[in-house]
């Protein structure tokens, strides 16, 4: 596990290596030069054959790879290669760090620092800040996750951050994006064989009377391709998830939700339309007014509405949130929450108020959905919003869920007093299989392309923060024996 002086060194190395080396999108991140390359990261005790890292030599015909200290931090097993293995020691474990030269046709190269990795345990802090989701990825041939979020101390005006890494936690790249603000989800959109791009969400604060809500589209490095935003100086707009909504005739779209501030002050609910090609957009809020036609039913008379997830069903979609009679805020006591069930167009056809606040939800099994909140709330419904079954555990909060492989549990991430909490609990069941606690807070889950978990939130030290766990959701090592 990284120190917070630990953390911030590696951010540092990373910005730093982004200028001397690049990063191809879809390997671990290296450093050096037109020569020769290190890779910023190694996992103590393993050979770097056995977790797709190199180091290499590029120029030259003639290499000699020296460990500062000697054998005591770590050795190659043959010094002279081009690409040779390189084995960290447990002595530069407690150390964090080893410096690595190259010497080619006799010219020697720098020191370059490497960070050492603990095999024994998958608890990888990055960055000051929080991962607010996260999403596997297998990106050109390449396992691994993607964590977005904020970076910088927690309940200030950060800038949005995520990170790329290998299934072993090894960074393939990480960015810090010159906006205010934080990402709330991430959704991966493949390209067989020419690399996937990502789409993120969140929001900004631009000064203290308005927030601006964004939709970054991004390739495979990193680099922002299409950029949206909404709101800001013409109004308050927030967007807190979105999925990719794909059309097997048209171009696929990105579907975010959020909530959108009207002129007396209220807030309603939102939704934004992005064709993924062109990117033609239509917002939709969601009230009354707006929509006269006879579809349109429902009104929405509360003074604070906020969709905070939405899936799509084989006739139009399900969107679950929070709602407050008289407050607007998601924090108070009284706040509330619903599911909105809408047709293909966005039109409303039926809400349903639930007494827990609902932060998530996402498809299950047998044509049902599943939907997680505040104390401890797991429901699964149908795509007409009936619930067939429910389970309530008072101290906990839920924010996020993945229905495991098979389709018969649910592993379910948040908090509980204090801590970060996650469990499996079997579909229809209302107790536990398994229960731990990691961190201080989870945000986000995902089943890693090895069928491991990932859990992404944030440390008590409040860095940015993310769990591999395996089917009891006990932490596994970065590389598997």
């Amino acid at each position: 596990m990284l120190s917070k002086k630990k953390g911030i060194i590696v951010l540092s190395l990373m910005l730093l290596v982004a200028v001397m080396a690049g990063c191809s999108g879809d390997s671990v991140s290296t450093q050096g030069d037109a020569d020769y390359k290190v890779p910023v990261q190694v996992i103590a005790g393993i050979s770097s054959a056995e977790y797709d890292v190199e180091f290499e030599a590029t120029g030259g015909t003639d290499y000699y790879w020296e460990v500062e200290g000697g054998d005591i931090n770590g050795r190659f097993v043959d010094p002279t290669l081009r690409k040779p293995q390189f084995i960290a020691t447990n002595k530069a474990l407690q150390d964090g760090e080893v410096r690595i030269r190259v010497t080619i046709d006799d010219e020697v190269k720098p020191y370059q620092p490497v960070e050492i990795l603990n095999n024994d345990t998958s608890i990888t802090e990055y960055a000051k800040g929080a991962f607010h989701a996260i999403l596997d990825t297998d990106d050109m041939g390449r396992k691994g996750y993607i964590a977005a979020g904020t970076i910088g101390t927690l309940g200030v005006n950060n800038r949005p951050y995520m990170v790329k890494a290998n299934n072993q936690g090894l960074v393939v790249d990480q960015k810090e994006f010159n906006r205010g603000g934080r990402f709330y989800d991430v959704q991966d959109v493949v390209r067989k064989g020419l690399g996937d791009f990502y789409y993120l969400v969140g929001y900004e604060k631009i000064n203290d009377e308005y927030h601006q809500a964004f939709a970054l589209k991004l390739n495979n490095n990193m680099e922002i391709e299409k950029e949206y935003e909404y709101g800001g100086v013409d109004g308050n707009v927030f967007l807190r998830s979105g999925i990719v909504s794909k059309r097997f005739f048209s171009n696929d779209h990105l579907i975010a939700v959020g909530n959108y501030q009207l002129d007396n002050g209220n807030y309603a609910p939102y939704i934004i339309d992005i064709d993924e090609e062109t990117g033609d957009k239509e917002e939709h809020i969601l009230i009354k007014d707006k929509y006269r036609d006879s579809t349109y039913n429902y009104e929405f008379s509360n003074v604070y509405y906020d969709l905070e997830s939405i899936v799509a069903t084989s006739d139009g979609y399900l969107a679950v949130g929070l709602t407050n009679e008289d407050n607007i805020g998601v924090h108070h006591q009284d706040t509330t929450g619903i599911l909105v069930k809408l047709n293909s167009d966005f039109g409303v056809e039926k809400i349903i108020d639930f007494s827990e606040r609902l932060f998530k939800i996402k498809k299950g099994n047998d044509n049902k959905f599943v939907i997680v909140g505040d104390k401890g709330y797991i429901a699964e419904i149908d795509s007409n919003g009936n619930i067939y079954s429910n389970n309530l555990g008072e101290n906990l909060v839920f924010r996020d869920v993945v229905v495991d492989v098979d389709g018969t549990d649910y592993v379910v991430v948040g908090e509980e007093a204090g801590q970060g909490v996650v469990v499996k609990i079997a579909s229809g069941s209302s107790d536990y299989k398994y229960k731990q606690n990691y961190g201080k807070y989870l945000y986000g889950v995902a089943q890693a392309t090895d069928n491991d978990y990932l859990l992404a939130g944030h440390s008590a030290d409040e860095n940015s923060y993310v769990v591999k766990v395996d089917s009891n959701l006990e932490v596994v090592k970065r590389v598997k024996e």
